[in-house]
């Protein structure tokens, strides 16, 4: 059922994390993000997997790096006007 679903990130990893295959969904993450840099807006239910896991400096780490890429489309907006 889950390849079938491999081409939809999020109801994938969200199939996974109700399944507490928290670890797998991570990894799904990783590499959905290595291929898709800029998709910010999917960046906070990995965060939220790393929170599960107790994983809260990698949680820091990608909340920052969603910020970051926040301010960046927001200076870009500001100065294309």
């Amino acid at each position: 059922m889950l390849a079938d679903l491999a081409v939809d990130i999020y109801l994938r990893t969200n199939i996974l994390s109700h399944n507490n295959m928290l670890v797998a969904a991570i990894d799904a993450w990783r590499t959905f993000f290595s291929k898709y840099p800029d998709e910010n807006d999917l960046r906070s239910p990995l965060a939220e997997s790393y929170d599960r896991l107790r994983l809260y400096n990698l949680r820091r780490r990608e909340l920052r790096l969603y910020q970051s890429q926040l301010s960046e489309q927001s200076t870009a907006f500001l100065t294309s006007g």
